[in-house]
């Protein structure tokens, strides 16, 4: 597999030949086996921590954990991805970019204040349906996060194309995924729910997408207009569409969220970067990415379709949204 960090590995005192499992100690015994791990953590996390001072201009504190929960409260950049593995140094390098990118493009008093910011012609459409406020917050948390991912990635994209490889490795790892494939080609996730609408939502990139999933799904699709994500070129611009196409979402749906559904899902893990109203801000991007790189025409061609392609996601050209 080939990888796009390669050239700096060396730079770090990484220089492993991984096609036999052979370091640049005796791994024979499992004491030798801990020592090499801690030497490649040291190492990866010190190249990484890098990207995000580069990215940045700060000296951001990058943090490993082994839940593969990536997220940032804007001081400090959180990464869930195993980096003793070579093939998952790009991806964490993608990560780092990420979350990175939330420190410069992200306002993180909007997450803090989102909890108090729902509208309350909101409320009023879940209020009759015994939905929580906390289940609708974290709803609207989750779309602002999406298009805000979208957009930073977008920027990043665009302003630094040498990045672009690790971004592609890290989509290939969590979104180019048969099971999500199968789970947009199924009958699940159409019952319409928060639940279903998440997924949708997170899943929109996907080349398997279906508009006609959900009632409403192709109204956010056109709303959100991917291909020209670049307009929303304020925090509160992408804030507050995240809070429209909540509501078109919630005002498709007719019963509380008791059903649950079974199907794939994006989250690496835990998840658990949702902040406390009343704590700290945080982006969690655990179940929060899509694939930006594999969008196309749904198979049905009697469907609502998009036509992305990979310059599309990221701004590059126009994209249709087919009437219905």
């Amino acid at each position: 597999m080939s990888n796009y960090s390669d050239f700096w590995l060396k730079d770090y005192d990484i220089d492993w030949d991984f096609s036999d499992d052979s370091d640049m100690v005796d791994v024979s015994s499992s004491d030798t086996q801990a020592t090499a791990d801690l030497i490649r953590l040291s190492s990866a996390r010190r190249a990484i921590s890098n990207y995000v001072t580069i990215l940045t201009g700060k000296s951001i504190p990058v943090m490993f954990n082994d839940r593969n929960v990536s997220c940032t409260d804007g001081e400090v950049v959180y990464i869930g991805s195993d980096v003793n593995k070579k093939n998952n140094f790009d991806v964490a390098v993608g990560l780092a970019l990420h979350e990175a990118s939330h420190i410069v493009y992200s306002d993180m008093q909007l997450y803090k204040d989102l909890y108090s910011n729902v509208p309350r012609s909101i409320y009023n459409l879940t209020e009759p349906l015994n939905i929580s406020k906390e289940e609708v917050a974290e709803f609207c948390k989750m779309t602002f996060n999406y298009i805000e991912d979208r957009f930073i990635d977008y920027c990043i994209y665009k302003s630094a194309p040498g990045y672009r490889g690790y971004y592609q490795s890290l989509y290939d790892k969590y979104f180019n995924s048969k099971v999500i494939d199968d789970g947009l080609n199924s009958k699940l996730y159409c019952t319409p729910t928060t639940e279903s609408y998440s997924y949708r939502i997170i899943n929109l990139t996907n080349v398997n997408t279906d508009l006609n999933a959900l009632p409403g799904l192709y109204d956010i699709a056109k709303l959100l207009d991917l291909s020209n994500i670049v307009r929303l070129d304020s925090a509160k611009s992408r804030y507050d569409l995240a809070f429209k196409i909540a509501e078109i979402a919630f005002s498709n749906i007719k019963q509380g969220s008791d059903v649950k559904q079974n199907g794939p899902s994006n989250q690496n893990n835990d998840g658990d970067g949702t902040p406390d109203p009343n704590g700290t801000p945080s982006t969690d991007d655990s179940n929060n990415f899509s694939n930006p790189v594999a969008m196309g025409n749904t198979s049905d061609s009697s469907s609502n379709s998009n036509t992305y392609n990979t310059d599309d996601i990221f701004g590059g050209n126009s994209t249709s949204v087919n009437s219905q």
